[in-house]
């Protein structure tokens, strides 16, 4: 068995785990340029796929987040990408699509949801909803929480992760920055990169 890859096709684009990562499809999208720590250099109005970026939201070890509009279903949305720097890098590789494919397995309220994955001019992305509020870390720089919203996060935690073990898949990497905290009061488990997942039938 080969190690995970993308293609893309017409339509959206799926996951392969069955090929070698040398046979993927590139496609070639001028408008998408590198700097030279080989980081993609992305701006507003540009298009990845089919969604059109507006900005960064930032960056991470993993990748760059951008928020964007999917005007094929009239939604703003989120979208991490992995640098083609990082792409050659099979382990790397393999981290990124099994985030979205662990994450993409599940349905619950405090887990962020996975739209799409796909890959433009060998840059392979995820989309995902948009979330505004921070990461528990960030929260946790102002000063502490009270112990009755703690309480809340916690048990949210524990709904998110036992719908996760239901599924066979173990996060592996519960910590604060992994943990969002919307607007809204609620928890959402992000990177689901160093998942354990269920054996393939």
């Amino acid at each position: 068995m080969g190690s995970p890859s993308l293609e893309s096709g017409s339509g959206l684009s799926r996951i392969s785990f069955d090929i070698p990562i040398a046979v993927c499809r590139v496609r070639h999208n001028p408008q998408i340029q590198y700097n030279r720590a080989g980081s993609l250099m992305l701006t507003s109005g540009l298009k990845l796929g089919p969604y059109e970026i507006q900005n960064s939201l930032g960056a991470g070890g993993m990748g760059e987040v951008y928020r964007a509009r999917d005007a094929r279903l009239g939604r703003t949305v989120a979208i991490k990408v992995l640098p083609a720097s990082f792409s050659a890098d099979r382990d790397r590789l393999q981290r990124f699509i099994q985030e979205a494919r662990a994450a993409a397995g599940l349905n619950h309220p405090n887990i962020l949801s996975i739209f799409d994955i796909g890959e433009d001019q060998g840059a392979p992305y995820i989309v995902c909803e948009l979330l505004e509020g921070e990461t528990l870390r960030e929260k946790l720089r102002t000063g502490p929480i009270q112990v009755r919203k703690a309480v809340d996060y916690a048990l949210q935690t524990a709904r998110a992760l036992a719908a996760a073990h239901d599924k066979g898949i173990i996060h592996r990497d519960l910590k604060p920055e992994n943990l969002f905290l919307t607007s809204d009061g609620h928890i959402k488990i992000l990177d689901f990169g160093l998942a354990k997942l269920p054996p393939t039938p």
